[in-house]
C-alpha cells in the first residue's frame, strides 16, 4: 500500500463537512495509508472550537502523525 500525506486544508475542509474534501479522503483511505505531519495537527488544534473537539480528536487519531524532524 502507498503513502499519502495529506495538508491542514484537505483536513479541515473534511471536518466542516466538505463534501470534496470528504470525497477524496474515502477514496485516500481505499488505496493509501493517510498521514498528517505534526504541524498539520498543531494548525487544527489552535483554530478547534469546544464544540468540534470530539470528531476533532477522532480525525487524528484515525491517522498516522510524522513528527516533524
Amino acid at each position: 500500500m502507498k503513502n499519502v500525506l495529506v495538508d491542514t486544508d484537505i483536513l479541515i475542509n473534511f471536518l466542516r463537512g466538505k463534501t470534496k474534501a470528504r470525497s477524496c479522503l474515502f477514496l485516500l483511505l481505499e488505496d493509501f495509508v493517510v498521514y498528517c505531519s505534526a504541524i498539520t495537527v498543531a494548525e487544527i488544534l489552535s483554530g478547534m472550537k469546544e464544540c468540534e473537539a470530539e470528531k476533532t480528536t477522532e480525525l487524528i487519531d484515525s491517522l498516522n502523525v510524522v513528527d516533524v524532524t
